[in-house]
């Protein structure tokens, strides 16, 4: 199995819609922080060489510190998160180490990656970048203004999950591509495909929510009660042993956070 897969984790958002004080991404889920379930499950996989953190800049000591403490720094790095996401991303992958050749970049808000990753992995390889999604199954209306104009072809339609896993290059340079052209793009894909290079979308799993209101947080702590114990969502990882969920959970309540 090749080890040549570095992983972003983008956990630099302030979480506004979910509310608190505590940004989502180290809110608690079943006593741990809502990106550590994510770093698990990374750290897991056999294509993972190494994973690096993009978090707001504030909370890199404490991240850090975290890591630390769990005896995992040499896996896993942090970077100061950027302004915009895409810019996050990229202080990501340059600061991967050279062997990771293919790049994977997940929300730190989506707590139960799809089992499948390494097939994203090797459809990298293939043909430059592969991403999950669902297909949508709901009717999908074009509203403006609260008057609906149109309903869309919901056959074509895929909701964009991530991971999403490309050459380093391609993702490196697609980026910089939209930064030095001013570009917003809401995922990476969108970034590499306006530069023409081809994307594969692979189904995952509707169990790959992004955690981004309260109720979303409801329904992730019903999923790691009822199946993250049972290893039935998934087969999702657990490589979190009880101190660090102490750890993780005074970390959280005594004010440093």
């Amino acid at each position: 199995m090749l080890r040549d897969c570095g992983v972003i984790i983008v956990a630099a958002g302030k979480g506004v819609r979910l509310g608190g004080e505590i940004p989502k991404q180290f809110q608690l889920l079943e006593r741990k922080p809502l990106f550590a379930w994510s770093l698990d499950f990374f750290l897991g996989q056999e294509e993972v060489a190494h994973v690096v953190l993009a978090v707001p800049t504030e909370w890199q000591k404490r991240v850090q510190g975290m890591l630390s403490e769990w005896g995992i720094l040499e896996r896993v790095s942090v970077v100061e998160g950027g302004a915009l996401r895409q810019d996050s991303v990229l202080n990501g992958i340059e600061s991967l180490p050279p062997e990771c050749r293919i790049v994977a970049v997940h929300d730190a808000a989506r707590p139960f990656p799809p089992h499948h990753f390494s097939e994203l992995c090797q459809l990298a390889r293939e043909c430059g970048g592969a991403i999950f999604g669902c297909p949508i199954v709901e009717t999908v209306k074009r509203v403006r203004e609260g008057w609906i104009e149109d309903t869309l072809d919901r056959s074509v339609l895929w909701a964009a999950q991530t991971p999403q896993v490309f050459a380093r290059e391609t993702l490196h340079d697609a980026l910089r591509k939209a930064r030095q052209e001013g570009k917003e793009f809401t995922d990476d894909a969108a970034a590499v495909a306006a530069t023409g290079s081809p994307v594969r979308m692979v189904k995952g799993s509707r169990w790959n929510l992004k955690i981004t209101t309260p109720e979303d947080l409801l329904f992730a702590e019903w999923i790691a009660m009822k199946f993250h114990q049972k290893k039935c969502c998934d087969d999702i990882s657990d490589s979190t042993g009880s101190h660090r969920e102490s750890l993780l959970r005074e970390e959280t309540s005594n004010g440093n956070a």
